[in-house]
């Protein structure tokens, strides 16, 4: 099934590029290993018109953030970017106020 589900490599290269490397800068070397494989699973439907948020999990149940962590790279990207990491495993991409970001993730055609 995986094969189906586009890399965010391939729809956003810029963006994994630059988490790549900026969780390596900050030593989250393990975080920076996964962005090579990370998936889009499932688009956030918000309905928010300035959010480009994106699963990159199975969508979370009820206990999400028990034992989880965010990592906040706003500073070093146009918009708003937020990785939120569950038991060591990146779930999900919040991005907000980045326009090229939502409107490509947006257009992802994802498997039902």
């Amino acid at each position: 099934m995986t094969d189906h589900v586009p890399l965010v490599a391939d729809i956003l290269p810029e963006l994994a590029r630059r988490l790549e490397e900026l969780l390596r800068e900050r030593g989250e070397e393990l975080l920076a290993a996964q962005i090579a494989d990370l998936r889009v699973t499932a688009v956030c439907r918000c309905g928010n018109d300035r959010c480009g948020s994106f699963y990159t999990t199975e969508r979370p149940m009820k206990r999400w953030f028990r034992g989880g962590r965010q990592v906040d790279l706003t500073d070093a990207f146009p918009g708003w970017v937020t990785l939120d990491v569950v038991g060591g495993e990146i779930v999900y991409v919040e991005v907000l106020f980045w326009d090229e970001v939502r409107d490509a993730v947006m257009n992802v055609s994802l498997p039902t």
